[in-house]
């Protein structure tokens, strides 16, 4: 598998998507992919932004994404966070990896965006994101 992904990188092609369309991804016309610049919209907000680039080539920060994109829904710092139309996401990843060792403010952190544009943050603590 990781020699068909080099192999796909260096012919030019994304390795994650043809990582994931080699694994039987059904139904592919109903994805699609985005390139590092491609705005994806739904109900005005920007959800195109990995949040990892700037304005400028500059390090992602939220200020940034604000300034660039207005309403929007980012990942890549993995702390959940709100400024004002710019929102952020935490991480789905382990919250202690070997490259962020000592105090954390990583937190398992989703975002739902509803139809009418509204948005919502629903943090998981233990697994679990509700009460029983």
């Amino acid at each position: 598998i990781g020699s068909k992904l080099v192999t796909a990188m260096l012919e030019g092609k994304d390795p994650l998507q043809v990582g994931v369309e080699s694994s039987g991804l059904q139904n592919k016309n109903r994805v699609q992919w985005l390139s590092i610049d491609d705005d994806f919209r739904i109900a005005g907000v920007q959800l195109g932004a990995h949040g990892h680039k700037g304005n400028n080539g500059a390090r992602g920060s939220l200020i940034g994404i604000e300034i660039a994109y207005g309403e929007s829904i980012t990942g890549h710092s993995h702390t959940p966070e709100i400024l004002r139309g710019a929102w952020q996401v935490g991480t789905s990843s382990y919250l202690k990896l070997g490259y962020n060792e000592g105090p954390s403010s990583w937190v398992h952190c989703s975002a739902i965006l509803y139809p009418n544009g509204s948005r919502q943050l629903i943090n998981s603590f233990g697994g679990k994101w509700r009460l029983k």
